[in-house]
């Protein structure tokens, strides 16, 4: 068997390119992806709530 040393063909190959990482690195990786999602939820929350929140300021004038 040439081909003895890899994974078997069940794991998807980003999981497998993920698997070379070394693992302080990947915990880096996991973490930024986290951050990044929470980031995202955040930003997105803050801005439903900024539109909402901010529009009971709304001058009758402003073409409400």
């Amino acid at each position: 068997m040439a081909h003895s040393q890899h994974p078997p063909a069940t794991e998807p190959p980003l999981q497998r390119l993920f698997d070379t990482v070394p693992s302080p690195i990947r915990l880096l990786i996991q973490y930024a992806l986290v951050g990044a999602v929470l980031a995202t939820l955040t930003i997105a929350f803050a801005a439903v709530l900024d539109i909402t929140w901010a529009a009971h300021f709304v001058p009758p004038w402003f073409g409400n």
